[in-house]
């Protein structure tokens, strides 16, 4: 067990840089690991700002799926390769629920271009709350496994410093070693499970990063339902353009 908390990360940026990385992106242009980063942590900061009013206290439970389409949609609007993807269709099908994005970028390492996959899940945070009386929420009748304790409970001692970023970040350079750590810790929740099928070995994170790479998208919400639900994120740029032709129609 390993008991992984961490403070969403609150991001101060500029509307002009994040615009001018979205441009490139949506041309087609590499851009640095670095604004790769400054993206991101947008992209995250806004998504949880859109789902609570203050989201240092909220749980985000149930609002993996929002989320998800959030970013998806964002990231589609800049023609990038992104998907949302379900823990019960890429890790096992007795694994909690929960929906997250995997999107490819291009990205200019030291002058080499690139295209770099990143893992992203601003609402993790639900699977890592530690409430009261949370360790002893395993339950077993008859030799079968029916309830277990959070996510956060499956994480391993030597990851909590990883998790920990990933909880403050909301996403993750997408390698093997991440995926082990995140496709393990679902894949310990799977229940109903029997005593005797409990895994005693990591599964290889390269079976993960292959699933994730190759696994069909999972259904989203639409652009018009997001904004149905007044959280949809657009670019900055096609925001402006889109609030100055309601005014001018007005």
């Amino acid at each position: 067990m390993c008991d992984v908390q961490a403070t969403p990360k609150a991001v101060d940026y500029s509307t002009e840089v994040i615009s001018d990385i979205e441009e490139r992106i949506r041309n087609g242009e590499s851009v640095t690991d670095n604004e790769v980063e400054l993206l991101l942590n947008y992209i995250c900061y806004s998504v949880r700002q859109k789902l609570s009013d203050d989201m240092y206290k909220a749980t985000f439970k149930g609002k993996d799926l929002e989320a998800a389409s959030i970013v998806c949609n964002y990231l589609k609007d800049l023609n990038v390769n992104a998907k949302v993807l379900n823990t019960k269709t890429t890790i096992d099908y007795n694994a909690t629920n929960n929906n997250f994005v995997i999107a490819a970028i291009k990205v200019n390492m030291y002058g080499i271009e690139d295209v770099l996959y990143y893992l992203i899940d601003p609402t993790f945070k639900q699977f890592c709350l530690f409430e009261k009386k949370d360790a002893n929420k395993l339950k077993i009748r008859d030799g079968i496994i029916y309830e277990k304790p959070s996510i956060g409970h499956y994480i391993n001692p030597e990851d909590a410093e990883f998790v920990a970023d990933f909880l403050y970040f909301g996403y993750m350079y997408l390698d093997s070693d991440a995926a082990s750590v995140y496709g393990n810790a679902f894949y310990d929740s799977r229940v109903p499970e029997k005593i005797s099928d409990t895994k005693k070995c990591a599964i290889p994170g390269m079976v993960y990063y292959e699933k994730f790479i190759s696994a069909e998208p999972s259904p989203m919400y639409s652009k018009k339902e997001l904004e149905d639900k007044n959280i949809l994120l657009e670019p900055i740029k096609q925001k402006s353009l889109q609030f100055k032709k309601d005014v001018t129609s007005a």
